[in-house]
C-alpha cells in the first residue's frame, strides 16, 4: 500500500497539519472520555470552536494550542 504523499503547497500544508492537529484533539478527547462540552469548559472555548478545530476548519494560535493541551492533560507534542 502506498503512503500519500504530503501537499506541496503552503496552504495545503497548512490544511493538512490542521487536519492532523483536530484529529489528534478528538483521538486525545475521547480516549481521555472527555466530552467537546467538558474540553470547551476546561479550555475555556466555545464549543462550536472545539468542533471546528476537530473538523480542521480553524486556524490556530499558540495560546489555544496550550489550552486545549492543558484542558485535556497530555503534551502538545502528542497533540501535533
Amino acid at each position: 500500500m502506498r503512503k500519500p504523499s504530503l501537499p506541496r503547497s503552503g496552504a495545503e500544508r497548512r490544511k493538512y497539519a490542521l487536519r492532523i492537529f483536530g484529529a489528534n484533539v478528538r483521538r486525545e478527547r475521547v480516549f481521555r472520555l472527555i466530552s467537546q462540552e467538558k474540553l470547551a469548559a476546561l479550555a475555556a472555548l466555545n464549543v462550536r470552536t472545539i468542533a471546528r478545530i476537530e473538523a480542521g476548519e480553524l486556524n490556530l494560535r499558540s495560546e489555544t494550542i496550550e489550552r486545549i493541551q492543558r484542558a485535556i492533560g497530555c503534551s502538545a507534542k502528542k497533540l501535533l
